[in-house]
């Protein structure tokens, strides 16, 4: 509607039909942005959980590694650590590697070594009344009354055990043999250290 008297024309629309934008209306995509963002990263902490959560129980990748290597030289002059072959450490392949005659009844047979494969400690228990075809079977001397021949402890025995020890040493195809017999109950426990002979 136009004043003719003052020239100036008056809208007739009310306020309510406008439809410029408020300032909640410019904050809306904002807000639906941030939102979304939010739900994103929310999603992504998930499957990442998850993912670390899978490689924890199954251990990761099953696939096998090379083995790792390490190359060391001997000081000049040095000589390397004997080793004794120990992938096997059956009766049999004791009896193989010493010389010995251990019958394969023989009760408790138990073998350990260190890591550096110097030394084998043997220990079983045999009756009384086969001690001797042991012995002689293993071209052993008779032990000695008395004579400690072992002065280590071991994960298979006591370093001293109740009862009178016997002992005898000797060296055999590469191999120092050193064998302890001691009573035990109604039998006899037979402990043996076998390392490289030098």
């Amino acid at each position: 509607m136009e004043d003719h008297a003052s020239g100036v024309k008056h809208s007739t629309r009310s306020p309510s039909t406008e439809s410029e934008p408020g300032p909640d209306a410019e904050r809306r995509p904002a807000r639906l942005a941030n939102a979304t963002k939010l739900r994103l990263l929310g999603v992504i902490a998930v499957v990442l959980a998850v993912i670390g959560i899978v490689l924890i129980i199954t251990g990761g990748d099953d696939r096998p590694t090379a083995p790792s290597t390490t190359t060391t030289s001997l000081a000049p002059g040095a000589k390397p650590t004997p080793t004794l072959p120990l992938d096997d450490t059956s009766i049999a392949a004791v009896n193989k590697l010493a010389g010995l005659h251990i019958p394969t009844d023989a009760s408790g047979f138990l073998t350990t070594f260190p890591e550096a494969r110097t030394q084998l400690d043997v220990s079983f228990t045999l009756p009384p009344d086969q001690v001797a075809a042991f012995v002689s079977g293993s071209g052993l001397a008779a032990p000695v009354a008395g004579t400690r021949v072992i002065t280590h402890s071991s994960p298979l025995w006591k370093l001293n055990p109740e009862g009178t020890v016997a002992g005898v040493t000797d060296t055999t195809s590469g191999v120092a043999r050193a064998v302890e017999t001691v009573p035990e109950g109604d039998k006899v426990r037979v402990r043996i250290v076998l390392t490289p002979s030098a």
